[in-house]
């Protein structure tokens, strides 16, 4: 498993109790306060010393090099390599965002790390579309079985489309499909349309079917 935008390790922590002795995780957290406290919680549940978790201060794109961060001041969360629109102030008018360099790496550049991976989860504020980019050779060798991810019109809206034409075409190469995870956790299959007619903060799941 991957958790794309780690956070403090939340899920991090789970992924790696659920995967079993024979399973890992690698967790991506870009932002410098966030990755500390992700590397604590899983320490703390013996995920390292278990070899169970991998943990890098990288954000995930579609190049692997360096590139802009905003760092959120007060809602660490939303730091994002997305530069925040004027909108995103009008909801979060007393926030701060400070500007650093961080390092890139997409996901493709863990083609050769495992044979199978069973689900990424992403939580990158936006970042999506580039980072769905960054795993094409992935999804070409059919190395991947489900992708969570957000789709939030707020954070993505200069490249709303090209997601939108993005995830299409995979429905068409890769017979994906796509259902809404509902609050009570239930997924409910759903149009790609629907979805971005709606315009809404959405959570997705994207699977993927292993052509024999």
């Amino acid at each position: 498993m991957i958790d794309v935008g780690a956070n403090v390790g939340y899920f991090t922590v789970l992924m790696g109790l659920l995967v079993g002795e024979q399973g890992k995780v690698l967790a991506y957290e870009a932002g410098r306060k966030n990755y500390g406290l992700l590397r604590d919680n899983v320490a703390m549940n013996m995920l390292f010393a278990k070899n169970r978790v991998m943990a890098l201060q990288k954000a995930v794109s579609d190049t692997s090099g360096f590139k802009a961060f905003y760092y959120s001041e007060l809602y660490t969360g939303s730091s994002t390599l997305v530069k925040p629109g004027e909108q995103y102030f009008d909801y979060f008018a007393n926030d701060v965002m400070q500007e650093e360099e961080v390092m890139t790496e997409t996901l493709d550049a863990n083609e050769g790390n495992f044979d199978y991976i069973d689900l990424i989860k992403m939580d990158i504020e936006g970042g999506e579309y580039h980072a769905f980019l960054g795993m094409e050779a992935l999804l070409v060798r059919q190395a991947v079985g489900k992708v969570a991810f957000e789709l939030n019109p707020l954070m993505l809206s200069g490249h709303w489309d090209e997601f939108h034409c993005l995830l299409d075409t995979y429905r068409e190469r890769f017979a994906a499909r796509f259902c809404k995870i509902t609050n009570e956790g239930l997924t409910v299959e759903t149009s790609l349309d629907e979805l971005f007619a709606h315009r809404e903060t959405e959570t997705i799941l994207m699977s993927v079917a292993r052509q024999e």
